[in-house]
């Protein structure tokens, strides 16, 4: 039987299909356990203590601590510390060499993965005013960052696919043509489902991208998050977006999962091919001992890129140093920090002038953000006195 990767409220015996999986399924060759053992210069057991204090994993900085771009506030649901970086590791030579190995060989085949299934054949422009509406979606909600980088990049997968074997402008197939399904919850009780005019009237693909998106961020979170209470739910995003009018609030959670069933069934459950820049930034933070302050930067950076149209489809390797040398000029000056650029090009294997350039433009797309995003704040408030 086929089963939506939605929670158990609406989790509920539909739609059969012949590509469901029976077990678990597997994640690409790039995430598998013998990574993960070959990863081990980040683990307690590798790590050298310069204390005598009991040792503890490296913590990295985690999106509810983060601020995307200056425009979103984070709604946590209760108050929470900044993480912290544990200052009393050090790394080995052997260590760093072995960290700086496993870079590079992901770092080989993901840009293999990314050439197969056609990520950078994406509308460059189209991507990046998705990217920053699902980042504005993930900032009202309780969201892991990595649940919605991963979420993001199932987007431009799901997409490139789309382009490739498909016909962008074909329509999603309803259900066994139905428009309306009466099904039974766990309880037994009834539930009764609908399609949504909008979405029945207009069910291209290449017309409904901001629906595939945040069916995209929805299957990251089921299969990311572990806490059913704080994972993002397709009722929560049309919840959200009814209260400001914005067109996603008249869908209907069954047009979640018409999408949905649409994105399982072309990419053949195969969702979540491609590592996102947050892997690469932490190997960055722990080869170079990043400080707490560089990685906010990095990390704030790393959503401007993603929502701009100049780097939303640079290999997520390749974005991770750009961000990472783009905090340190930002945060200590361009000339203080010399040797550690030379040492992010030698590990990123690209010329440092070309890094540099690349640091430099980022830095000046986040001052246009800013001044953007005041202007916004401005307008806001303005509106809110004319209306007061």
């Amino acid at each position: 039987m086929f089963c939506t990767l939605f929670p158990p409220a609406i989790n509920i015996a539909i739609m059969p299909a012949c590509n469901t999986p029976s077990g678990k399924r597997p994640r690409s060759d790039t995430a598998n356990k013998d990574v993960e053992k070959r990863f081990c210069a980040m683990t307690a057991e590798e790590m050298t203590l310069t204390t005598n204090e009991e040792m503890e994993p490296r913590n990295i900085v985690d999106f509810r601590t983060t601020v995307f771009t200056p425009a979103f506030e984070l709604q946590l649901q209760e108050a929470q510390e900044p993480a912290q970086i544990r200052p009393e590791f050090v790394m080995s030579e052997h260590q760093k060499e072995k960290l700086l190995r496993v870079y590079d060989e992901i770092q080989q085949t993901q840009r293999a993965v990314i050439e197969t299934l056609g990520l950078g054949a994406n509308d460059a422009m189209a991507t990046a005013i998705v990217s920053r509406w699902a980042l504005e979606i993930a900032s009202k909600n309780t969201m892991r960052a990595e649940t919605v980088y991963t979420g993001l990049y199932l987007y431009c997968t799901y997409m490139a696919h789309v382009r490739l074997h498909c016909e962008p402008d074909g329509v999603f197939a309803l259900y066994r043509n139905r428009k309306v399904m009466n099904m039974m919850n766990e309880d037994y009780s009834p539930v009764r489902f609908t399609i949504s005019t909008d979405f029945n009237t207009n069910r291209r693909r290449d017309k409904n991208e901001l629906l595939i998106a945040a069916s995209c961020l929805c299957i990251a979170a089921k299969m990311e998050e572990s806490h059913f209470d704080t994972m993002i739910k397709p009722s929560q995003i049309i919840s959200q977006m009814k209260k400001i009018g914005h067109p996603i609030g008249r869908h209907t959670e069954f047009d979640f999962v018409t999408v949905e069933r649409d994105i399982l069934a072309q990419l053949h459950w195969i969702l979540f091919r491609v590592q996102t820049p947050l892997f690469f930034v932490q190997i960055l933070f722990a080869y170079f001992d990043v400080s707490v302050a560089d990685q906010l930067e990095t990390n704030n950076l790393l959503a401007i890129c993603v929502s701009s149209k100049e780097y939303v489809l640079k290999t997520p390797a390749r974005l991770a140093a750009f961000c990472l040398t783009a905090a340190l000029h930002k945060n200590r000056g361009s000339c203080s920090v010399l040797a550690e650029t030379f040492e992010i090009a030698k590990v990123a294997n690209m010329r440092i002038v070309k890094l540099s350039n690349h640091a430099e433009c980022i830095l000046e797309l986040a001052r246009l953000a800013d001044i953007r995003d005041k202007g916004a704040s401005r307008d806001t408030s303005q509106d809110a006195l004319d209306s007061a």
